[in-house]
């Protein structure tokens, strides 16, 4: 069986946000069960490789606002005319099984493509997304909302079969469009895990740590966190670190509070960190840092909405925590108590159910019997 993988954005290249991560995931996930030589990719970047895997080919996105309005305007999202009829001409000289739309927001490529059995990927319920966006950000995103709404109607109109990340995206597709998705496929990544690095940290510095883009809920989240728990815990230290956010260095920074920002590598920030804090409290989807977390191993201190997908029932070392008293309450008591940088409970939660290895079978099946359809 051969694939044809259409991806709305660049993830190749160092991905860093949520959105990178997971698109990043199913390709690699297709690639791995099927093999690089029956996974054509298809993608929108301006970003100048080297070298590319085999079958990929990429095509120009919008490189200005202007040109990023107009293209959303006419609810193309991803490039103009002539990069469209381009695209079209080349995925139509493939000789594919299966169409692999990464988001909802592409979805308006099933109008145009020559008709194949086809999965739409759900990062977020788009429409929501998009309004979430208006509310809390710019009013100025209505633009986006409606496309990215005629988009969604269209892979799910279309699609011979949905993903999403969890329930809740299960149950909004069924309430907004009136279908069923066909798989929850969590967020998961590779085990990159070292249990050799980890064992050069093994003090407890009461070191708590925040990782994210910087993206408004992320923004948002943390400057809270920094203004109404970090001064009631002035025996802690907080790392921030993530994409972007040292722009927001003079704001977030504090006596104990350290704002690095953009790294080139996470896992050495993850090894020293006692504790993970994910103070999220509004988005869509599933957020990638709880499932990075929980691969390293850590206890997490994290709002419902950082939760949101996760089974974490039953766990001792995750709690869920949504105002200033519950999360000083919460990391005060696990700090007065014995307690470890690795929690092999929240190792195995990872390696079961939110590992590629884990998730791997249950695609394979998907993707088979999707083409039979």
């Amino acid at each position: 069986m051969k694939v044809l993988f259409l991806a709305g954005h660049e993830f190749l290249y160092k991905p860093q946000n949520g959105g990178q991560k997971c698109s990043l995931r199913n390709y690699e996930l297709l690639v791995n069960i099927l093999g690089s030589e029956n996974v054509y990719l298809c993608m929108f970047s301006n970003y100048k490789y080297s070298i590319l895997p085999n079958n990929a080919k990429i095509f120009p996105t919008h490189k200005t606002t202007i040109e990023k309005i107009k293209n959303t305007v006419s609810f193309r999202n991803v490039c103009n005319k002539n990069v469209q009829k381009q695209v079209i001409n080349y995925i139509n000289s493939l000789d594919y099984d299966l169409l692999f739309i990464d988001s909802s927001t592409i979805g308006g490529w099933l109008k145009k493509l020559a008709a194949k059995p086809s999965i739409v990927f759900f990062h977020n319920i788009e429409k929501n997304y998009a309004w979430n966006k208006i509310v809390h950000e710019n009013p100025g995103y209505f633009i986006a909302y409606l496309s990215y709404f005629y988009n969604e109607y269209i892979a799910v109109k279309y699609a011979t079969n949905l993903i999403v990340l969890n329930e809740r995206d299960k149950k909004l597709i069924k309430q907004i469009y009136h279908r069923n998705a066909n798989l929850i496929l969590p967020i998961s990544f590779d085990d990159v895990f070292s249990v050799k690095d980890s064992s050069n940290y093994k003090i407890c510095k009461k070191e708590l740590l925040f990782v994210g883009s910087l993206f408004q809920p992320n923004v948002e989240g943390i400057q809270w966190f920094v203004d109404q728990v970090m001064p009631l815990l002035p025996n802690y230290k907080l790392i921030i670190v993530g994409k972007g956010l040292e722009q927001k260095k003079e704001h977030l920074t504090k006596t104990n509070v350290e704002v690095v920002g953009s790294v080139e590598s996470l896992n050495d920030y993850y090894y020293s960190a006692d504790a993970v804090v994910i103070p999220i409290f509004y988005g869509d989807g599933m957020k990638v840092k709880t499932a990075e977390a929980l691969m390293y191993g850590k206890t997490i201190f994290a709002s419902k909405e950082a939760l949101e997908g996760y089974n974490i029932n039953g766990l001792t070392h995750i709690f869920e925590c949504n105002s200033k008293d519950e999360y000083i309450h919460s990391i005060k008591n696990h700090f007065s108590k014995d307690h470890s940088k690795v929690n092999q409970d929240v190792r195995n939660l990872f390696l079961t159910q939110y590992s590629n290895n884990s998730l791997k079978e249950k695609l394979a099946a998907f993707l088979f019997n999707t083409v039979k359809h």
